[in-house]
């Protein structure tokens, strides 16, 4: 089950950290805001999306900011992606991984909520238990 964590806009980036809502609790995170009909975010693979080089909107500054926090508590960065989704606008990708841990990678996806001033962040793993659900690395 992913994890997904909800950030404020202050800055450093306050953490709070939700796991995915089962589907007798999705109409409560609806109303929330939290998330929409079947709706966990941004795809965990770019797929089409356009990547991008500049982001004037903040939030490649507010992700790698939480990146940045992550970091201080061991976990390394592998590679990261900016890119353009027709939804959710700039979206940030990195896999990363924890060092002295299963070393197994996990992708870190960074997003604006659409209409509101807060941010997302869902933790995956790249590897699931079902091998269609697994998603491929970064590439460069």
């Amino acid at each position: 089950m992913p994890l997904q964590v909800y950030l404020s806009p202050a800055s450093p980036p306050a953490v709070q950290a939700r796991a995915s809502v089962p589907a007798a609790n999705t109409a409560d995170a609806q109303a929330d805001g939290v998330v929409g009909p079947d709706d966990l975010g941004p795809p965990p693979a770019l797929g089409t999306e356009v990547r991008l080089t500049t982001d004037p909107t903040g939030v490649v500054a507010h992700c790698d900011a939480t990146q940045q926090a992550l970091a201080k508590r061991g976990l390394k960065l592998v590679r990261k992606v900016v890119s353009q989704n027709a939804q959710y606008g700039v979206v940030w990708r990195a896999d990363m991984t924890t060092p002295g841990d299963s070393g197994e990678p996990f992708r870190l996806t960074c997003w604006r909520i659409p209409g509101r001033t807060g941010y997302s962040v869902l933790l995956r793993p790249l590897q699931m238990f079902d091998p269609t659900q697994s998603i491929p690395p970064l590439g460069p």
